[in-house]
């Protein structure tokens, strides 16, 4: 329930904001890429320009399995792990899904800063 209404909250947010999207064309030239977002912009990673499919990573913490469940209901592919656990594990499945021509999000700063 708590997920279905984060996406609802951040469709809502989205709706409010006037977003430009600087040079997307260099993004839309390149047929696989890696994105990635500090914690503060993480909420509106969802309606960048990006093609899918795309697989996102998230933390193992209580925060990371709320937005896990925002980005299904988006239909973003997530992978959990972080610095402090499980953060192995996640980065292979990145590469796998890397090297299976999917694109790939995430933050290189974690809660408390880079």
């Amino acid at each position: 329930m708590i997920s279905i209404l984060g996406a609802l909250f951040i469709r809502t947010l989205h709706a409010t904001l006037r977003v430009r999207h600087v040079r997307p064309e260099k993004l839309a030239a390149v047929p696989q890429y890696i994105l990635t977002f500090w914690h503060a912009h993480l909420l509106l990673m969802l309606h960048s320009r990006f093609r899918k499919p795309i697989v996102v990573m998230s933390s193992r913490s209580r925060d990371g399995s709320l937005i896990a469940g925002v980005f299904k209901h988006y239909k973003v592919e997530c992978v959990r792990g972080s610095s402090t656990r499980g953060g192995l594990a996640a980065l292979r499945c990145m590469i796998k899904a890397a090297r299976k021509g999917k694109n790939i999000v995430f933050t290189p700063d974690g809660p408390v800063g880079p």
